[in-house]
């Protein structure tokens, strides 16, 4: 037993700095005595007076002098040989001293001891034999670690930094610990009063170790709920971010960057201290900027005590372009370092009702920077958005930098190209320029060179002198400059008509298109020209059609297409190549894309026409014929309007081939929607008024056209010919998805389609969100992350901290409801999920058997209610009679 103390001070000592425990071994008690005459004296001359003889009876009860009711003098003898008994009393005295200048945090403390002093045992009845009854020592041991459990606990809050900013929110936290102390100890003072014996010890560590785990789980769930709720409030989609860093890293050779961690300018960045508070790197485009702040990102992560945030700006991005989404983002990195933080989000800004405002955002990202000593933010490709985003962003994250007396340090680093607008706002910071370190930046292309020189040189085995590869090196390193200028004069001069309009087509849609796109989806845009409309297996791209444009075009995460570098897209839009005529013209660019998506749409009503066998429309889409279905479905609208717009009004004249294909897209519209309502027995399309786009006044010559893109329009969340395709769609991909044999379809060609289209068949059904086109791997995690789109129940009880988080789905707050306030009527809610498409009232066939096991869902998700609701009222019972 003599090791107990040991043991039981081992997590406090763990935490407490070297000079605090130095500080706890010297404390007597009369210090903390003599310390809280003193604060009392303090708060007697600000007026703020708040019954210190609350803690009284908790300092008599370790006063070891005291001749009965000493709890000390009956620990001593537990702690003979140790130096720990005056850590039961020593951090008193300093967490006094620390919350006496908060007066809410001191009440909450004192009241807190008070509580601690009602059930400490009354050792007053324990004889001399006390020394030698081993059951005893066994159970002061576990009440002395309750008191040292609630000090490391109010310890640990207390020297938090910035705890009295988070003080209110954070100390719901504390009090759950704080209640299951209090427990404990009462229970195991009940022990000691009635002379437990061993058998009621262990039962007392049992219980002991559940209710520790118990409170640890309770805790895990609810932050998990609050983070969740927090992050749907943020509406901060982080895949993007997470797979444009790994790309980044996959993109760096070995060796290349280690010169970066090294550099003079950025050494005194990454330390503490004032130096170098704001860094802005600079080079020309390609030079490497984003895989080198990539690399700075991954080393200064590998500190975990570190907080480090870090934005990739990319015109590959299909989240919001400006600076609100950039401080979302921040603001999301630094809940899931720290989720402890959303107790202050939920609490200061949530509960409140403020709204997603720059300045809201700026004031809670500075106010939770203030919990952590070192932060570094890393803010890449500020050149790659709008100008008036560009000094938005600067300008508010250059506020967030701060180094000050106390340790500090917030220090951020820019990464961008060397522009005026830029440098009017970054110009009197610290500059790492690679242009500068163009020998260094030399050095590392060559390594780079070299190491892939070197793989040619292993694979061709000897065929090709060492001479040639060495001038095949050195001829690489010096003409990589210019290099847009003859990758494109190639394409225009080198390449047969055929090949030159298939690779502007592909520039084009990259360049144009409204989200980025994926490898098949552009293989079945391209596929579908002038020459030949409908895509077909016989007229469908080989998968290698896109080599005719690299290296100007790369592969990305979840086989994104994109160009090399963001100035690629800025060359070919600008007028300073070619005699002064953009290599792409946006009004021929959007001409192109729209006679595609156009031409697309025509053949796509075969997936809900009723005269076609279901068979047939499988065996379609498993072929990899409607690749492009989710693309052109919600944009063909946008790229036809933009065109009609640019050129002055749609002409048939002017455009006839896209006129054509408009004209058999209504026609197309018009048959199969006349098939359905003969199928179903009624006109289920029709609606009324709805906002008037005024890019219609542009098409408004063209009775047909004009309606169709009305009634899209009017029901753009809502049923329409083109919402039952997106349902139809999905339905026969999830189909395909779980069958292991399609008629007329090889195996192969099965499996291909599987590796294709399942790692994203679950796409989120409300338009507008990345991932709408982006989907996921399974229900189950479509299901969670649609939750965030949810209009959340919350529990009436103002005082619940469920008012503010609410529930996902009426069935959680029945069941919550039930359990903790019976008595308190439910709060009113709706149905408010906002759909991408709502499906309408169809006669029940194949098709349609998803809503009954939308049906079966909701009974076994009730019955599931009842089941947990049982359990909880049963657990609540054992626990009494326990």
């Amino acid at each position: 037993s003599l090791n107990a103390p040991t043991r039981r001070v081992q997590p406090v000592f763990n935490i407490v700095s070297p000079e605090d425990a130095h500080i706890f071994s010297s404390t007597e008690l009369r210090d903390v005595w003599s310390a809280a005459r003193e604060i009392e004296q303090r708060l007697a001359a600000r007026q703020c007076l708040r019954n210190m003889r609350r803690i009284q009876p908790f300092l008599e009860g370790l006063d070891p002098s005291r001749k009965f009711n000493s709890y000390s003098k009956s620990i001593e003898v537990l702690c003979n040989g140790t130096p720990f008994l005056p850590w039961i009393w020593a951090p008193v005295k300093l967490i006094l001293q620390l919350a006496s200048d908060y007066i809410s945090a001191f009440e909450k403390i004192m009241t807190a001891y008070g509580q601690i002093a009602d059930v400490l045992p009354r050792l007053n009845r324990l004889s001399a034999s006390f020394k030698d009854n081993t059951n005893f020592q066994q159970v002061l041991a576990i009440v002395y670690s309750d008191i040292l459990r609630f000090h490391q606990h109010a310890y640990n809050f207390f020297r938090k930094r910035g705890w009295k900013c988070f003080f209110h929110s954070s100390w719901a936290r504390f009090d759950m610990r704080f209640k299951n102390i209090l427990e404990s100890l009462a229970k195991h003072s009940d022990l000691v009063d009635r002379e437990a014996n061993s058998i009621n010890i262990e039962e007392a560590k049992d219980w002991r170790t559940k209710t520790a785990q118990d409170i640890a789980k309770r805790e895990r769930e609810r932050q998990a709920v609050q983070l969740q709720t927090v992050m749907g409030w943020l509406k901060a989609e982080d895949f993007e971010q997470e797979d444009e860093f790994d790309r980044l890293l996959a993109g760096c050779s070995s060796g290349t960057c280690d010169w970066i961690i090294q550099n003079a300018t950025l050494k005194p960045w990454m330390k503490r201290g004032k130096d170098n508070a704001v860094v802005w790197l600079t080079g020309k485009p390609g030079s490497g900027k984003s895989v080198l702040c990539g690399q700075i990102v991954q080393f200064m992560r590998r500190e975990k005590q570190n907080l480090t945030l870090s934005y990739f700006c990319t015109y590959r991005s299909t989240t919001p372009q400006t600076c609100s989404y950039v401080l979302r983002y921040l603001a999301a990195q630094i809940l899931r370092f720290s989720p402890e933080l959303c107790y202050y989000v939920l609490d200061e800004y949530m509960s409140k009702g403020y709204t997603l405002s720059i300045q809201q955002l700026r004031s809670m990202i500075v106010s939770m920077l203030t919990r952590f000593d070192t932060v570094r933010i890393v803010i890449d490709g500020v050149d790659e958005y709008e100008e008036i985003e560009q000094k938005k962003i600067l300008n508010e994250i250059i506020t967030f930098a701060a180094c000050d007396p106390s340790g500090v340090t917030r220090k951020i680093l820019f990464s961008s190209r060397d522009e005026p607008r830029i440098s009017r706002i970054l110009g009197q910071k610290s500059l790492l320029s690679l242009t500068r370190e163009h020998a260094t930046v030399d050095t590392a292309i060559q390594l780079y060179i070299r190491q892939n020189i070197n793989a040619i040189r292993k694979s061709i085995s000897g065929s090709i002198g060492t001479n040639l590869l060495d001038d095949i090196e050195a001829r690489i390193i010096q003409k990589s400059n210019g290099i847009y200028g003859r990758i494109l004069s190639r394409i225009s001069t080198k390449l047969g008509s055929k090949d030159k309009d298939r690779a502007v087509r592909i520039l084009e849609w990259i360049a144009f298109s409204k989200r980025p796109m994926k490898k098949w989806e552009l293989q079945d845009a391209i596929s579908i020209n002038i020459g030949s409309p409908v895509l077909t297996g016989e007229t469908k791209l080989f998968n290698n059609f896109l080599d005719i444009c690299k290296p100007l075009i790369e592969y990305g995460p979840n086989e994104i297409v994109s160009f090399v570098h963001f100035s690629v897209q800025e060359y070919l839009r600008s007028a300073d190549n070619r005699d002064g005529v953009p290599f792409l013209r946006s009004i021929e660019c959007h001409h192109d894309i729209a006679f595609s998506c156009v031409a697309y749409m025509s053949s796509s009503f075969t997936l809900i026409d009723p005269t076609l066998p279901i068979d047939e429309r499988v065996l379609r889409v498993a072929e990899g014929l409607h690749g492009l279905f989710l693309y052109a479905n919600e944009y063909w609208p946008a790229h036809l309007l933009t065109y009609a717009h640019e050129i002055g009004g749609l002409d048939a004249n002017v455009a006839n081939n896209l006129f054509a294909e408009l004209n058999r897209l209504c026609n197309a519209y018009g048959v199969c929607k006349r098939r359905l309502s003969a199928v179903h027995g009624s006109d289920t399309f029709e609606g009324s008024g709805h906002t008037f786009d005024e890019r219609l006044t542009y098409v408004r010559g063209h009775e047909g056209i004009s309606l169709m893109l009305q009634e899209l329009f009017s029901y753009q969340e809502d049923v329409t010919l083109f919402s039952q395709l997106t349902y139809k769609y999905h339905d026969i991909v999830h189909r395909i998805l779980r069958t292991d044999q399609i008629p007329c379809l090889s195996v192969e060609k099965l499996g291909s389609f599987k590796a294709i289209y399942g790692p994203s068949a679950f796409a989120c059904r409300l338009q507008g969100c990345p991932r709408a086109s982006h989907g996921f791997l399974s229900q189950k995690e479509l299901d969670e992350h649609e939750k965030s789109h949810t209009a959340r129940c919350f529990c009436s009880e103002s005082s619940c901290e469920y008012s503010i988080i609410g529930f996902s789905t009426k069935a959680g707050l029945k069941r919550h409801v039930r359990i903790f306030h019976q008595d308190t009527p439910e709060a009113p809610f709706e149905n408010t999920i906002r759909r991408k498409s709502r499906l309408p009232k169809l006669k029940l066939d194949k098709s349609s058997i998803q809503d009954e096991h939308g049906l079966l869902q909701d009974f076994h998700e009730e019955v599931t209610v009842l089941n947990e609701d049982r359990h909880a009222k049963l657990h609540a019972k054992v626990t009494e009679v326990c």
